[in-house]
């Protein structure tokens, strides 16, 4: 504002001048003025120097009234997915989690995904959260994607008095959280020394040339207290398994209820045969 040193009390973006695709804006006594490339500082001195000619020692403010061309793409499961600007502030994937309004209740606060062109990396939110490492600068034509929580679930299977699948609160569920989530043991059939957790392992390649999974497995005896205490710090993983098995006496009458129809099928027989 060359007329006016007060020109902050007018319309600024009305007086604002558009950086065009170039990279370029025009500028009055000056013309063309190349702003690629260069820090608000650099432009300032540059409009400077152009208008020495027609005015004495001139007082040149430059300021940036908005971002346009670079910005990032929060998708998933944010409250406000969106597009958000690349401004002179630095932009870190925390600060694109904030301004999206935070994770929703579908969000799997365990990760989320940066994909910059062809590179994806994976994020561990938690992590994030605990210790601030991680805690990726964004940058133009960033993708944050944040996932749902639905394949973060384990399965509860056998004596117990439900068999469901309880999902991960925040990326973490403990073994003993997980058998209270299914109603506990039924302890009319339940095995108590022998629950399993399952979880998948290696993937490797057997002799014939099939793909196969090396599972690991974990055995808890649930008698004791200090057995207890051990299922309460065990953390799970998702996809895991926990089977609670039956005691010997129970898979005796099974078996015996699976064979009875048929014995009782050849004893009538020869009872019609004989008589």
């Amino acid at each position: 504002e060359l007329s006016n040193p007060m020109g902050q009390t007018q319309n600024i973006e009305g007086q604002a001048r558009l950086v065009r695709e170039d990279g370029t804006f025009f500028f009055p006594f000056i013309g063309v003025v190349e702003a690629s490339g260069k820090t608000v500082e650099q432009i300032r001195m540059q409009v400077a120097r152009g208008l020495d000619r027609f005015v004495t020692n001139p007082q040149v403010d430059v300021r940036v009234v908005s971002y346009r061309s670079q910005k990032v793409y929060v998708t998933g499961e944010v409250r406000q997915p969106g597009i958000l600007p690349v401004t002179d502030q630095p932009l870190t994937v925390l600060d694109a989690i904030n301004q999206a309004g935070g994770f929703n209740e579908l969000a799997d606060r365990r990760r989320a995904m940066l994909t910059r062109e062809d590179r994806e990396t994976e994020i561990d939110i938690l992590e994030l959260y605990a210790t601030g490492r991680g805690n990726l600068l964004l940058e133009d034509g960033d993708v944050l994607f944040v996932p749902d929580n639905t394949p973060n679930k384990v399965f509860i299977m056998g004596e117990v008095e439900e068999q469901v699948s309880v999902p991960l609160h925040d990326g973490r569920l403990t073994l003993a959280e997980a058998i209270t989530g299914a109603g506990g043991f039924d302890l009319t059939v339940a095995d108590t020394r022998n629950v399993y957790v399952l979880r998948g392992g290696e993937a490797f390649e057997t002799p014939d040339g099939a793909r196969a999974i090396r599972p690991e497995v974990y055995h808890l005896d649930a008698r004791s207290g200090t057995a207890l205490l051990l299922a309460e710090a065990f953390q799970l993983e998702p996809r895991d398994i926990i089977y609670v098995s039956s005691t010997g006496v129970v898979r005796f009458n099974r078996v015996i209820l699976q064979i009875l129809p048929t014995i009782q099928t050849l004893w009538q027989t020869d009872r019609i045969l004989n008589d």
